[in-house]
Parts: C-alpha cells; sequence; structure tokens
C-alpha cells in the first residue's frame, strides 16, 4: 500500500497534532515549494562531482536522484540547529535547499552534495510546515 500525497499531508498533519499540542498553528497551511520558490531538485549533476577520498577529504555527491518507490511511511526529523524563529520559512527553505545542492561540509574532512533537501517536510519552531523533496525522491 503506498501513500497518496494528501494522505501524507493528513497523516503528517495528525502525528504533529498528537506529539506537539500547541506547536502548529490553527490555520496552518502546508507551505509548498512553489510558495517558498524552491528550485528545481537536481536529478543529474552535469558534470558530476568525483566521489571519494581526496587528499583526506571524503566527497559524497548525489549525482543521479535516485529513483525510489511511492513512500509507504513517512518520517518526521528535527534538528539541533538554531531555530531562528525570526526568519520566515521560506526563506530558511531556499537557503537550506541553497546550501544542500552547492555542498556543506562535515567537520573538515567530509563534503556533501545533495540534489535537493534532505526531507520530506520541514516543521519549523513556529509550526509552519514546509514541503521538501518529493516524496518519490
Amino acid at each position: 500500500m503506498t501513500l497518496s500525497h494528501l494522505a501524507q499531508k493528513l497523516l503528517l498533519a495528525i502525528v504533529l497534532a498528537a506529539l506537539l499540542p500547541g506547536l502548529g498553528k490553527a490555520d496552518s497551511a502546508i507551505i509548498s515549494r512553489a510558495d517558498w520558490k524552491a528550485k528545481p531538485a537536481i536529478s543529474v549533476r552535469t558534470p558530476p562531482i568525483a566521489t571519494g577520498k581526496f587528499s583526506g577529504v571524503t566527497v559524497v555527491s548525489e549525482n543521479k536522484m535516485p529513483l525510489r518507490k511511492p513512500a509507504v511511511y513517512l518520517t518526521v526529523h528535527h534538528d539541533v540547529v538554531p531555530a531562528n524563529p525570526d526568519k520566515a520559512t521560506a526563506n530558511k527553505m531556499r537557503v537550506f535547499q541553497r546550501n544542500m545542492q552547492d555542498g556543506y561540509w562535515i567537520g573538515e574532512t567530509k563534503h556533501i552534495y545533495l540534489g535537493d533537501t534532505p526531507y520530506h517536510y520541514y516543521v519549523s519552531s513556529t509550526g509552519d510546515i514546509a514541503e521538501g523533496r518529493s516524496s518519490r525522491d
């Protein structure tokens, strides 16, 4: 059984309402990729970024977005990065996507490039919910 896009949204809303009472806004809607002005996912990186270990630095690149089966479950993820509640969620999503696509460092020895945001949904500290990568990616 797979979850339709609408079923995913409904399930996410139910889970958030149960786990995080008072966090969400009564009138909140999911901020679509179009609303936060997402760039298209990089489905195939041209030219590809070499993946491997170079001068002590491991480079990992999602040069081709993996084709996945439709989602059968959702994972809700939270992070320890400062929330910055004064910044608009749409702006945070654009910066987050750019950082993922342009590459980011983990410590001083690992550089990672992704084709899009790594999460299907982003939940801000103020209760906004933004659509991330496609549930097929």
